[in-house]
């Protein structure tokens, strides 16, 4: 029936758990996202044995243990169909036109990983080509 359905239910076959729809240019579902992070953060947290609430004595732990600024960065690919607006949704997440973005298909052929800071956390988007549909199979 929609298009945007169908595209969701192939990406789901991929094996990566629940998509979400994003649209970079419009903005939407970003809430979407925000919303199923802290849902995982908190099953990840209770899983630990971790209070549920971030506490600010988490963080000198981790730095003792890793060294100022010693945390790993959360590495975060962003998948998708050709020409769907991954690099426009990573240029609009980093504020600035770090990766080649536009209307012509097949602009981004290689992943790009950019280092990014969101909210004192270090993240490391990964732009990545389009996800081209399997050939028909006889």
């Amino acid at each position: 029936d929609s298009l945007v359905l169908d595209h969701l239910a192939e990406v789901t076959r991929l094996g990566f758990g629940e998509p979400l729809a994003v649209s970079a240019e419009h903005g939407e579902g970003m809430a979407d996202i925000a919303v199923k992070i802290e849902e995982l953060t908190k099953k990840k947290r209770a899983f630990l044995g971790m209070d549920p609430v971030h506490d600010e004595n988490e963080d000198n732990l981790i730095e003792k243990k890793n060294g100022k600024n010693g945390e790993r960065p959360l590495r975060l690919a962003v998948l998708g169909r050709q020409n769907v607006g991954k690099s426009t949704l990573v240029n609009s997440l980093l504020k600035e036109d770090r990766v080649i973005a536009g209307s012509t298909p097949g602009l981004t052929r290689d992943a790009i990983a950019v280092n990014w800071t969101w909210m004192g956390r270090p993240v490391q988007l990964v732009d990545t080509a389009g996800i081209r549909r399997m050939a028909k199979r006889d």
